[in-house]
């Protein structure tokens, strides 16, 4: 499971997927958590502060481990209009020895580019998760770079999934198959 870490900490997401994790490790699958996040953190938010965007906050790391305990923190180097792809590659060098079964990414302008990405280095399948805002800005702003990134991600992915009904409508409506697995924790 590949995440890109929220810059509140992690609120709803890393919540998501520590229920995510919690419910496969019940029915005895076998999960890393991949997290990868810009370091220098520094570096990263004087880029960000010059593109006008909120900081990351420089306890990052722990907020991320203390939510998703066991987790593999990945960093990688924030380039102003090619962090996801610098992450990408940093995920699959950790991933190149011991390639995962599957990767699972979520939100498709985001972890699950990056996931989709990864799989096609790795030869893998990647499954991804439509959460919402990654959905409304490609049906609203299809031509804004989370937009294009997340229609490249559909076209790799090799399942898309969705958190409700409402989501996948409008995936449904271009033709592709989208399985709904609404969130809840068990």
């Amino acid at each position: 499971m590949i995440l890109a870490p929220r810059r509140d900490g992690g609120r709803p997401l890393l919540e998501y997927a520590a229920a995510v994790v919690r419910a496969l490790r019940e029915d005895g699958l076998d999960v890393e958590p991949v997290v990868f996040g810009p370091e220098p953190t520094a570096v990263a938010n004087r880029w960000r502060r010059l593109a006008g965007k909120p900081p990351f906050p420089t306890d990052l790391r722990a907020r991320v481990e203390s939510a998703l305990p066991g987790c593999a923190w990945i960093p990688y180097w924030p380039l102003p209009g090619r962090s996801l792809q610098s992450a990408a590659r940093s995920v699959a060098r950790h991933l190149r020895g011991r390639p995962p079964s599957v990767l699972l990414g979520s939100l498709l302008d985001e972890a699950g580019f990056v996931a989709a990405a990864v799989a096609r280095r790795l030869g893998r399948p990647a499954v991804v998760v439509a959460h919402g805002s990654d959905v409304t800005r490609w049906v609203h702003r299809p031509r804004a770079p989370s937009a294009l990134r997340s229609s490249w991600t559909l076209r790799k992915a090799s399942a898309v999934v969705a958190v409700s009904d409402a989501l996948a409508e409008p995936l449904r409506s271009v033709g592709l198959q989208v399985e709904v697995v609404p969130f809840y924790d068990r």
